[in-house]
């Protein structure tokens, strides 16, 4: 299965499972200095979390990605706004089409994040604006619910490892990149609470397997409860955005 088709696959659930999405499209439409009449290229668009800020700061919007769902759902909440199905890593459309490039939760699942930033740059007019967000490594602390789902085999969607996103950018021609880190912790009453919501999307991801799941559930509650018991039951969605300019070339 191809990365996009499990997004695509979850498409009507997805901003649902992760509502923290909503409130990134926000930060980094924010971030981006968007204003009234930009030429704007939601790139991974998803099902409009970045779109929708931008859509009410007046710019004209182009949304592209590779899951047909996303794309029919965004389409249908968004009617006003250009859906193109396509992968950023090769770009159909002209050299400094656009203002602004947007990019939430993307490169960092991309297989050549290179190859997405370098046509980013070659679709944005000079002095152009890109903003992207990708996710922090996820807490040592956690390690140990990670080491669990290893285990069960290998995964359905599966986490590249972290980018060097300011290198990616420097070798694509932008100038000076701006870094924002953006917390999204989330405290959990017990551990009950944590299993419940974790398992909408370990579910989607990985498919728990039935015969695995009493014990796969006894293992992780007991993890939780020691984690509680030091009253540090913190689920952490940080994610850090970068913002650069188009150099000319």
């Amino acid at each position: 299965m191809k990365d996009w088709e499990w997004f695509d696959r979850d498409a009507d659930s997805y901003e649902e499972n992760l509502p923290v999405v909503e409130g990134l499209g926000r930060a980094l439409a924010d971030f981006a200095g968007l204003a009234p009449g930009l030429r704007l290229l939601d790139v991974g668009s998803g099902t409009g979390a970045v779109a929708r800020p931008a859509l009410t700061k007046g710019c004209r919007i182009t949304a592209i990605d590779m899951a047909p769902n996303m794309l029919r759902k965004l389409q249908t909440d968004l009617p006003e706004i250009t859906v193109r199905r396509m992968d950023v890593t090769r770009l159909g459309l002209p050299d400094g089409s656009f203002d602004v490039v947007l990019a939430g939760w993307v490169l960092d699942i991309l297989d050549d994040p290179a190859a997405a930033v370098t046509e980013i740059h070659r679709v944005l007019a000079p002095g152009g604006t890109f903003a992207a967000s990708v996710k922090c490594p996820l807490e040592q602390r956690w390690y140990w619910f990670r080491d669990m789902v290893d285990e069960l085999g290998p995964r359905e969607y599966t986490p590249r490892p972290p980018i060097d996103v300011p290198a990616l950018l420097a070798e694509a021609g932008f100038g000076a990149v701006e870094r924002r880190l953006v917390e999204h912790p989330r405290r959990f009453g017990d551990p009950e609470a944590l299993w419940n919501r974790l398992m909408s999307a370990l579910s989607a991801s990985n498919r728990l397997p039935a015969e695995r799941a009493t014990e796969f559930r006894e293992r992780f509650l007991a993890h939780a409860r020691r984690m509680h018991a030091d009253g540090d039951l913190v689920v952490h969605q940080d994610s850090e955005l970068f913002r650069a300019k188009a150099t000319t070339t």
